[in-house]
């Protein structure tokens, strides 16, 4: 078990979602050049809903997947979605946990409606966030049909009543029984052709590559064309810690001096969080390894982050986030958000364990998904057991296995797995994250696409000023949404099979 899910554990809330704000840095496509569609002009997708049974290798059903898409408006011609339907790209959609519903990423990003909430310096410490339903007048369902996909427990998707969870809650289970539910959607709605782009956020970017190897195995008719991981936790601080605790805290240092830059404590001429990230991230690939020898660049780490030297403690100089997050603003007897570092709130000793940028956004995030699915998909209850829909079940994440066939959680043995489903495949990859996240990170994004060490114009990173869920931000929803357009309308173009991103 990684650290990042004993906190979890600890608190009994969720691993894999988000909160965020404004600018982008990235390699590979400018998003002056993305594709868009005036909202004036933009046709309304048709939303689909089918009930698909989600099946074991030998066939056994495991339960029932409701699974929610919207595809390409209708023609004027009224003779569908046009002629390209067949080739349409589709974007596969969905979230981590283990146990989120995809309403996070629909209703944040790609859905027929998305929410509104206050910035986090509008946001009073600990309370729930004022938010609000607005029609998305920027889909991408001009470009892509897109599936969201709900595992089993979430959403309206429901284990089968006499499934034990041990069959379906764990890493390579769920990513085939998932795989087999989308193949056989894609083969229901003529699209086994299209090539598909799945997209994971936080423990949706592990599914992602479960679902991929399980789709090369036994549907190898599915071309996986790309790969969009949000907020990714394939290699992170957490994991690369139980083996190398120097090169983790260089992982974890730019996110730590953003940090530090946002509440004004860091001892450096930058003032913009950005800049003191991109700065951090150079002095921790430049320097780190002589600095944990000597233990010269101590105060260099201090006024980087803004803490006591002496935290920097031992022969690695070792400081994790988790531990940051608790120092600094101690003075203040604050801490700091994971999900989101700009968000820090008074200390609960009798709690402990806490994430003020996450626990208040829960129940608000949950009464406007029920909201929305009634809206835009007519559903109330779940057509499997009436129940109502499920943004995130403690239960899963705590019941969670990884199991023998997968490799060790956030350790460059995963990223070895996703660098072989991208190669196997011909596969680009989009990676993206927010400057302020400390389950993700930005320095764990730079180093995964080092570390993979993908053919040149394979791969893109998009870094945003927000946390884990950067994209509920407008400004950085709008940003990203621009970058997706031209990396999907890349894969949809003729030469986009064999051409750089």
């Amino acid at each position: 078990m990684t650290a990042c899910k004993r906190a979890l554990s600890a608190l009994g809330i969720l691993l894999a979602l988000w909160i965020a704000p404004l600018h982008v840095m990235a390699d590979g496509l400018s998003s002056q050049n993305a594709r868009r569609t005036s909202a004036s002009t933009m046709a309304p997708p048709r939303v689909g809903i089918d009930l698909i049974t989600a099946r074991d290798a030998d066939g056994s059903a495991l339960g029932t997947l409701v699974m929610p898409s919207l595809l390409a408006p209708v023609a004027k011609s009224g003779s569908g979605a046009g002629r390209d339907h067949v080739d349409r790209p589709l974007l596969v959609v969905f979230n981590g946990g283990p146990g989120a519903g995809s309403a996070w990423l629909q209703l944040g990003l790609l859905g027929p409606q998305h929410v509104v909430l206050p910035a986090p310096n509008e946001q009073v410490a600990g309370q729930q966030p004022a938010g609000r339903l607005e029609p998305n007048r920027d889909g991408l369902w001009s470009l892509a049909d897109i599936l969201f996909v709900d595992p089993l427990g979430t959403g309206f998707s429901r284990t089968g009543s006499d499934v034990a969870a041990s069959r379906v809650r764990e890493w390579q289970a769920d990513g085939d029984y998932l795989a087999r539910a989308i193949a056989a959607w894609m083969a229901k709605h003529d699209r086994l052709a299209a090539p598909v782009i799945l997209m994971g956020e936080s423990y949706g970017t592990e599914r992602a590559i479960a679902v991929g190897e399980a789709l090369e195995r036994a549907h190898p008719q599915v071309r996986v064309a790309g790969m969009v991981l949000i907020s990714q936790t394939v290699l992170s601080e957490f994991g690369v810690r139980q083996h190398d605790a120097k090169l983790a805290t260089a992982i974890a240092l730019p996110t730590m001096a953003a940090t530090a830059c946002y509440f004004g404590r860091a001892g450096v001429d930058q003032a913009d969080p950005v800049a003191c990230a991109q700065q951090a991230w150079r002095f921790a690939m430049d320097n780190y390894a002589a600095a944990a020898r000597t233990g010269a660049m101590r105060p260099a780490l201090a006024r980087m982050t803004g803490v006591p030297e002496q935290e920097f403690a031992g022969p690695d100089l070792s400081l994790s986030r988790d531990r940051y997050r608790q120092i600094a603003l101690a003075d203040r007897a604050m801490v700091l958000g994971r999900y989101d570092s700009r968000l820090p709130a008074p200390v609960d000793p009798v709690e402990g364990w806490q994430d003020p940028s996450l626990a208040p956004l829960l129940p608000v995030m949950t009464a406007l998904a029920r909201q929305s699915v009634r809206e835009t998909q007519n559903l109330a209850r779940s057509p499997i057991d009436h129940g109502a829909y499920v943004l995130f079940d403690g239960a899963i994440l705590h019941g969670w296995r990884y199991g023998p066939q997968a490799p060790p959680p956030g350790s460059p043995a995963m990223a070895a797995r996703l660098a072989a489903l991208l190669a196997h495949n011909g596969a680009t990859l989009l990676v993206a994250g927010g400057l302020f996240d400390a389950v993700g990170s930005y320095g764990a994004d730079r180093y995964l696409v080092e570390w993979m060490h993908l053919p040149q114009g394979r791969t893109q990173i998009a870094s945003y000023p927000g946390g884990h869920m950067f994209y509920l931000d407008d400004q950085n929803r709008a940003a990203f949404l621009a970058r997706l357009r031209g990396y999907i309308g890349h894969i949809s173009s003729p030469q986009g099979k064999t051409t750089p991103i």
